[in-house]
């Protein structure tokens, strides 16, 4: 393999190859977990907020974004937009850890199974549908560790408004404060299958999100790229991926400064635009999720108040009204955010991190 061609293929350029820093050999196959992880910790510490504004909005009545971050200022300070933060710094980090390296892996199987049915196809084309299918099996399976998580992070999101909303009885003392304490409560009242309540809502949500985001994600990128420099991504790669895969070399040549700048703003355009398409199509699912899990949350506290507990329905699919739409513009930032900023810094890294 020319020089050229190997310094193309890893997506480094010539003149910054030797200023890139390598994993120790023992981590080198966990390298994409590595960074995606790394990533996501600083994606999901800036998204945060936003998210307990979303979770609040869907589950509660404010008149609008503003009214539930200066409600909340003023009721819980600060401390309450990064209430229950510990739980997504661990799962939500290991999951989108998790989600992009079964991405990853699942990509060159399915590629196998598709490609001999599909030999006259376009590669950029065939993309699609292989990215499709393991986007939809990564969410799937990811949720499956995640569900547990989130249901803890969105009962500390909530459980100080739902106490006060229907004038319980529990002193701030007496709510749960931590992760454990949270998940103690939810199994003592709900059974350990009560770490899974929504779980229903949670996967066809991940699933339906990563099988559109990432083949979207992909095809814009490229698509783009494309458009610079006119130059197609090879497809033949490890693990039939385009993580890390910059455009480092056209026709041979360094790119100009405005074409390195363009490439470089490729990825946040096609993380914002994916973004905002998944969360309005997803949305509605997620408001129902989390709307029976507010449900379970209510009922938790009213026996820890020594009322009984209210039946809960399980959610049914009905067409989306504005409604159940609540929450979504600061979801749309937040989703916005925490993906340009994760899928940035993961295509950084995995450029500049042997």
């Amino acid at each position: 393999m020319s020089q050229n061609t190997q310094s193309k293929y890893n997506g480094v350029n010539d003149s910054n190859k030797f200023n890139s820093l390598a994993l120790p050999l023992f981590l080198a196959p966990y390298k994409i977990s590595i960074l995606s992880y790394t990533a996501s910790m600083v994606s999901t510490t800036i998204g945060f907020p936003l998210d307990s504004i979303k979770t609040r909005m869907q589950t509660h009545e404010y008149r609008g974004a503003i009214h539930c971050l200066t409600h909340t200022l003023k009721e819980e300070g600060i401390r309450g937009l990064f209430r229950g933060i510990g739980a997504p710094l661990l799962s939500t980090s290991l999951s989108r850890s998790l989600g992009v390296s079964i991405y990853s892996d699942m990509k060159p199987i399915i590629d196998n199974l598709i490609s001999p049915i599909f030999q006259n196809s376009d590669r950029l084309l065939l993309n699609f549908p292989i990215s499709f299918i393991a986007g939809g099996i990564a969410g799937g399976v990811v949720s499956i560790f995640a569900c547990p998580f989130e249901l803890t992070k969105i009962f500390q999101q909530i459980i100080i408004v739902v106490n006060k909303e229907n004038h319980f009885s529990l002193k701030m003392n007496e709510l749960p404060k931590n992760i454990l304490q949270v998940s103690k409560s939810i199994t003592k009242y709900e059974g350990i299958t009560g770490l899974y309540s929504g779980f229903k809502w949670h996967i066809i949500r991940d699933a339906t999100i990563s099988a559109l985001f990432y083949p979207m994600y992909e095809m814009i990128k490229i698509g783009l790229q494309y458009s610079i420099t006119g130059q197609k991504v090879d497809f033949k790669s490890e693990k039939f991926n385009t993580f890390g895969k910059g455009i480092s070399l056209i026709n041979g040549a360094e790119p100009s400064k405005l074409q390195k700048t363009l490439l470089t703003i490729s990825i946040p355009i096609a993380g914002l635009i994916s973004s905002l398409f998944t969360c309005v199509i997803a949305y509605p699912i997620d408001t129902i999720k989390s709307q029976y899990q507010r449900d379970v949350v209510t009922n938790i506290i009213r026996v820890q108040c020594g009322l009984e507990k209210l039946p809960i329905s399980s959610g049914q699919w009905k067409i989306p009204t504005r409604e159940i739409y609540r929450g979504l513009a600061p979801s749309m930032i937040r989703g916005a955010t925490t993906n340009v900023i994760f899928f940035s810094g993961l295509e950084w890294l995995m450029g500049h991190i042997a």
